[in-house]
């Protein structure tokens, strides 16, 4: 028996022997991840030319007879909708231009009230709106030029300096809040908004499940 425990012992300490005598596998070397750089600028095209596609499809997408559709008294017609948000557009990339457009100071929500003249209004807006957000880059100023803006406030007169910033920030806020609201007015004639429709690319460029607003 004596042996037979020796035997094992010495069968043991030769696998130790071995196994310490075996060199380590080779680590791995890690791969470094991919690194992508979104910057300023570029995230203003992507969110302009997002929202631009949008109110595109908007109009299109709506029949002519609804674009008199009016949910409730005191609410504009969908046509009136389309009309302010294209009179604020005018408005806002007339002062980041620096020059106005043949729509400038025109109560847009008033007089456009076919399909056919918001087609074609909205395409005339978002061309002069280009201009200027589709040559928008890194070395572009938002911050430091300003635009002045003439006003009232409790009766007294005002000069407000816009910074080119305000007016990028504020333009993407209102049209997006705005397209929120046309969405609505879609879905109450039984019309899937843009946003919503399967294929759209959602935010990050993923594709939406069409269950979006």
């Amino acid at each position: 028996m004596r042996t037979i425990l020796t035997i094992v012992e010495m069968a043991a300490a030769a696998v130790a022997i071995a196994a310490q005598g075996v060199p380590p596998q080779a680590a791995v070397p890690a791969v470094p991840p991919q690194v992508f750089t979104t910057t300023m600028s570029a995230t203003i095209v992507h969110e302009y030319s997002d929202i631009k596609d949008l109110l595109t499809k908007t109009a299109d997408k709506m029949p002519a007879e609804a674009y008199s559709f009016q949910p409730t008294p005191e609410t504009r017609t969908f046509a009136g909708n389309m009309g302010h948000i294209l009179a604020s557009d005018i408005s806002q990339c007339g002062t980041l231009l620096g020059r106005k457009h043949a729509l400038s100071g025109q109560d847009l929500s008033k007089t456009l009230t076919t399909k056919a003249d918001v087609v074609k209004a909205a395409a005339d807006t978002f061309a002069f709106c280009d201009e200027y957000f589709l040559t928008l880059n890194e070395t572009t100023p938002l911050a430091d030029t300003y635009a002045n803006m003439n006003g009232r406030r409790n009766g007294q007169p005002i000069v407000n300096k816009l910074s080119s910033g305000s007016s990028v920030v504020h333009f993407l806020a209102h049209n997006n809040e705005e397209y929120g609201y046309l969405a609505v007015y879609m879905r109450l004639k039984g019309i899937v908004p843009p946003s919503s429709a399967p294929g759209t690319p959602g935010p990050g460029g993923g594709l939406a499940a069409g269950g979006g607003r």
